[in-house]
């Protein structure tokens, strides 16, 4: 059995196949803390909530978290910030842990693959986004995983892209980062970044309209959940004052992507020689909006692209259509490593003449 793992910062997914079905788990990437006594965790247990304490705090992870924050007057705590693991969170690494324990399944086999996607699907330990990679993988190898990391973009392409021999553009706009890959037969010729997403709409919006909460110790902190709300009820096909502001900050996020895209792609002549016109796939959190396909097609006119586009289509008729291609990866390594072991075909034995 293989199984996907895609790790975003707004949401952690897993898939896996179970005797001949999907079966697919998920939790929201955020946390709640709550003062440890024995008063909160009588209330915790008669309402069955699951919590895990630290440091003389309770903490909700996940779902828990989202429903129950104002409830008990605390704000949610984003568990990758940026699409990052911060250093300085004495909480963030207990549970991830947690919530990975939680999405995958006990191993079937030691080395079991499980294909995953992080954040920006940064595979530079040495950077920042390394501390995520480093931390996730020997959580993975720890529960007898072997883990392999696949860009979320790519993961789009395996998943959509299948009926044109895995070649095209795909795109995921998530919650911390965007990115897009142009893929060639499965092969990944060009990739690029920017670290903008649905949060940072989110947040634009909650600033620019004073989206404001106060905590049981009277601090304020941003309304980002009721900024979310806003930016996911609206239609990018209405025109309103409300619409127009949150169509402003779409419109931004997809320019911002195809700006880097193209100065990519001007720099890698390989990617720009492939057969064309090039079918383009998106997907991700901040694109399941009414709307988000007519805006990225006008933001694909816009820009100055050196390849030919084609067909344009945004995949939203699933959350896990990144996991989707991570299990399709996962299969082609494992079939991949079966015709290793198998070898070569025998060579006919000829007779001397």
């Amino acid at each position: 059995m293989t199984i996907a793992l895609d790790i975003g910062a707004d949401c952690l997914r897993s898939l896996r196949v179970q005797d001949g079905r999907l079966v697919g788990r998920s939790s929201r990437s955020v946390y709640a803390v709550l003062s440890d006594s024995p008063a909160q965790r009588e209330l915790l247990r008669q309402g069955r909530i699951p919590f895990a304490s630290c440091e003389e705090n309770l903490i909700l992870l996940g779902d828990a978290a989202t429903e129950l924050s104002q409830v008990f007057h605390v704000p949610t705590r984003p568990l990758l910030p940026e699409g990052r693991l911060p250093q300085d969170d004495a909480f963030a690494r207990q549970v991830l842990g947690a919530l990975i324990d939680r999405l995958l399944p006990a191993v079937e086999r030691a080395g079991q693959i499980c294909c995953l996607t992080l954040p920006a699907a940064d595979r530079d330990t040495s950077s920042r986004a390394g501390d995520l990679v480093a931390f996730v993988t020997q959580v993975l190898r720890l529960r007898g995983y072997q883990p392999m990391i696949l860009g979320s973009a790519m993961g789009v392409v395996l998943a959509e892209l299948g009926s044109v021999g895995f070649t095209g553009v795909g795109m995921v706009f998530g919650a911390s980062h965007s990115e897009a890959v142009v893929v060639h037969h499965g092969i990944e010729m060009a990739r690029c970044e920017v670290a903008l997403g649905g949060s940072w709409i989110d947040e634009q919006l909650a600033q620019s309209r004073e989206y404001f909460l106060w905590d049981s110790a009277g601090r304020q902190y941003l309304d980002v959940p009721r900024a979310a709300a806003l930016r996911t009820a609206v239609s990018l096909n209405v025109v309103s004052p409300n619409h127009a502001e949150v169509r402003g900050y779409f419109h931004e996020l997809a320019r911002s992507l195809m700006a880097e895209l193209a100065q990519t792609l001007r720099g890698n002549s390989a990617a720009t020689m492939i057969p064309q016109p090039l079918k383009v796939v998106a997907s991700g959190a901040a694109a399941r909006i009414n709307g988000f396909d007519v805006l990225l097609q006008q933001v694909l006119r816009e820009t100055e692209l050196p390849v030919e586009i084609g067909s344009i289509r945004v995949a939203v008729d699933s959350n896990y259509n990144v996991a989707r291609g991570c299990l399709i990866g996962a299969q082609l390594e494992n079939d991949a490593r079966s015709r290793e072991a198998d070898g070569p075909p025998a060579q006919p034995l000829t007779s001397a003449a």
